[in-house]
């Protein structure tokens, strides 16, 4: 099945990569918009969906590149598809200084729509956490 790369750009309103880079690159920012509960062992980050007594989701990626403070990548240990990755980047506006998050992403065939609203909710809970 082929995968369509996705490139989605959100606006935010600060001008620190450290505290963005807090919430992309660390399992526990990522655990406070992403997911319920994030934990990382070595190159691996482990991702759950729903309490861990109780019915869950679980899943791990694996850490492909990792640049602090600009962008971190990771791909699903279920992914067979070799290309098939999703990145967080962090870029500046050189008129503003403001931030923005450029999200990576790669869909099957019908679920770009799909894909494209998990990442707005995903950012819609950024957003109520941190203000930007």
């Amino acid at each position: 099945m082929d995968k369509h790369k996705i490139v989605l750009e959100y606006p935010l309103q600060t001008k620190s990569e450290n505290i963005v880079w807090q919430l992309i690159g660390t399992a526990e920012g990522l655990g406070k918009w992403i997911a319920d509960y994030v934990t990382r062992d070595g190159d691996t980050m482990t991702f759950t969906w729903g309490e861990v007594w109780t019915h869950n989701d679980t899943k791990v990626a694996l850490i492909l590149d990792i640049q602090p403070n600009r962008y971190i990548r990771m791909k699903w240990d279920y992914i067979e598809h070799e290309d098939a990755y999703w990145e967080i980047r962090i870029e500046k506006s050189d008129f503003t200084g403001h931030l923005a998050l450029i999200i990576t992403d790669f869909a099957d065939d019908g679920d770009k729509d799909y894909l494209q609203n998990l990442w707005n909710d995903n950012m819609k809970r950024l957003h109520e956490i941190s203000g930007f």
